[in-house]
């Protein structure tokens, strides 16, 4: 059993885990807002992945992106919010890097850290909507978050990114104090595949004797 103290969980999770179960699917018209989101995603030629090659659905615009367009608010600097790009070497024997984001409040002193995997899918993912996650997570927690971006599926075979999920988490573990943040309050986070990437690397990190995170954030994980 992997023992550390869970800080947070799925909402999908609390359902069943309370007895409510899944919701039910059922038909509901989206709000106005919703709506012209939806709209401008169709204006900006948003096609189904399924319908598309593999390098055409990884440029399907999201929601995010369309929300964006809307809102106009694309590119806008999160208000106290530093925000740095790094990479690093991915799992070992393997080619390429990890790329990585820091988001890191101005006046970040000893603050704990969310180290966060982006949604999308296995072999999908949208910067935007990474970026937009991991700015909300610093902003209303006033926590340094790291945004880490393993290799993709076809052309890293299962599991390099897992390997690379590890291998980004020991990487970032070791670059904490640098940041101005608390190695010793550790967030492991992730959205969809990153949620299991998150749990997959809590894992692995309890298996291969790595230093644990304090808690789990898994947003809708699959």
């Amino acid at each position: 059993m992997l023992r550390f103290p869970v800080s947070f969980i799925s909402a999908t999770a609390l359902l069943v885990l309370s007895g409510c179960g899944a919701p039910s699917a059922t038909r509901v018209a989206p709000t106005p807002e919703m709506a012209d989101i939806l709209s401008e995603r169709v204006a900006m030629n948003a096609k189904e992945r399924s319908s598309v090659s593999l390098q055409e659905a990884r440029d399907v615009p999201s929601l995010v992106e369309a929300g964006h367009a809307i809102f106009n608010v694309q590119g806008l600097p999160a208000p106290g919010i530093e925000v740095s790009q790094f990479s690093q070497p991915a799992a070992s024997g393997a080619a390429g890097s990890i790329g990585a984001t820091l988001y890191r409040p101005a006046l970040a002193k000893n603050t704990p850290v969310i180290v966060y995997f982006p949604g999308g899918t296995w072999v999908t993912r949208r910067d935007a909507d990474a970026d937009e996650t991991a700015r909300q997570l610093s902003i209303r927690t006033g926590w340094v978050v790291v945004s880490l971006r393993p290799r993709l599926a076809p052309e890293a075979r299962f599991p390099a990114i897992h390997d690379d999920a590890l291998a980004a988490y020991q990487w970032a573990r070791g670059q904490m104090r640098g940041w101005g943040a608390d190695p010793t309050r550790v967030v492991l986070a992730g959205e969809g595949p990153g949620a299991n990437l998150a749990l997959s690397t809590a894992l692995a990190a309890r298996d291969r004797r790595v230093a644990l995170p304090d808690g789990l954030l898994l947003i809708t994980p699959w």
